[in-house]
């Protein structure tokens, strides 16, 4: 009975292709993964490498069905069917994303140029309510400054009329 590591096209260490198939046994070949070889008896062993150990796996024949290739394609492409379809719903997503972000960076700016509206209108009516209050203190000086002329007016012209009787 001969180990079959792969059916396939294979190249050993003098460069030659051999076609390995699991109906002909192949004499005393051996695999090598570089440390340990496989014989046809399925014998691992180790020992010096041959120019005759197959070494390179180059592909499965060319001229065979291969329905397992063909599966793994379905699968493949399945799969990527799938990841396609994900890939465009977490595209459509991070555009949501990004546009609530855009809205919340609007709002954020709108907020800060309205509390900088708003401490300017503060700002603007404390130097109204100071300005209010000076006119109000001016006011008042200029009544006192009128009740007393008024007052000497009257105290003049109360000794004008007594000096007169």
């Amino acid at each position: 009975m001969s180990v079959q590591v792969c059916e396939g096209v294979w190249r050993n260490r003098l460069g030659q292709r051999l076609v390995i198939t699991q109906c002909e046994p192949v004499a005393g070949q051996r695999w090598t993964d570089g440390m340990y070889h496989v014989g046809d008896d399925g014998r691992f062993s180790a020992g010096p490498e041959s120019n005759l150990d197959l070494v390179e796996y180059i592909g499965p024949f060319p001229d065979r069905p291969q329905p397992d290739q063909q599966a793994k394609i379905e699968l493949l492409r399945a799969t990527l069917t799938q990841q396609t379809a994900e890939i465009d719903r977490l595209r459509s997503e991070n555009e949501r994303l990004q546009a609530e972000l855009q809205q919340s960076e609007a709002r954020n700016t709108a907020d800060a140029e309205t509390a900088e509206y708003a401490a300017r209108l503060e700002m603007q009516l404390d130097n109204s309510r100071d300005a209010l209050r000076d006119l109000q203190e001016d006011h008042t000086a200029m009544d006192n400054r009128a009740e007393g002329a008024r007052l000497a007016y009257l105290a003049v012209i109360k000794t004008l009329w007594e000096m007169r009787r």
